[in-house]
């Protein structure tokens, strides 16, 4: 036995994936409008090498620092020693004394090797460079947070330039100057990056 669907049925039942996919075929053609600009991973990642917040090299410096230790500390010393010294001597027939002076000049070079090896088990300077590992993850985070903030809420500013018709003229100037405002703050969180990137890409 054939069972006869209705055709509102079916209507219905595939309204709500029409209604689902539109959204997000819209959305990926609103955001297409920025992919030409650099990525929030792009920016991030400029921004700590600009600002040399890298917690992984602060860490080579500490290892670097330890096996320094393996090299002998080296210490040379030069000293020069003069002596005189006066003989007598007897002149045959006359029998009259001769004195003669003589010069002793000696040099001495003293090299000496030392080596620290408890240092290389823990070294002074560690407790300073763990400290820079520490700050520098702060920093880094800290700066990434930033960065991440300042980069979507001047992308809401495009979108909303881009989608809002009813922006009168006075709205539509002030958000401009937003979008202007933040790129200058990502353009000196990243060295003159960003907005070298920008102009490349057109924008």
């Amino acid at each position: 036995m054939i069972r006869v669907i209705p055709l509102a049925f079916i209507i219905a039942t595939m309204t709500p994936w029409s209604a689902s996919a539109a959204p997000s075929a819209e959305v990926r053609r609103v955001l297409d409008n920025f992919r030409s600009e650099p990525s929030i991973r792009e920016v991030q990642k400029r921004a700590a090498s600009y600002a040399a917040a890298h917690p992984a090299e602060v860490d080579s410096w500490r290892q670097r620092a330890r096996k320094a230790y393996w090299l002998p500390e080296l210490r040379v010393s030069l000293g020069r020693d003069q002596k005189s010294d006066i003989n007598q001597t007897t002149t045959s027939g006359t029998g009259d004394p001769r004195a003669t002076t003589g010069t002793d000049d000696h040099v001495e070079m003293d090299v000496r090797l030392r080596w620290e090896l408890n240092k290389l088990v823990y070294a002074p300077t560690e407790v300073q460079l763990r400290r820079e590992t520490v700050a520098a993850s702060r920093q880094r985070d800290t700066l990434v947070a930033e960065v991440t903030k300042l980069y979507f809420e001047r992308r809401r500013a495009q979108v909303r330039l881009l989608l809002d018709e009813h922006l009168d003229v006075e709205a539509r100037v002030k958000q401009e100057l937003k979008v202007a405002e933040l790129t200058a703050y990502l353009d000196g969180l990243t060295g003159g990056w960003f907005s070298s990137k920008l102009k490349k890409a057109g924008r």
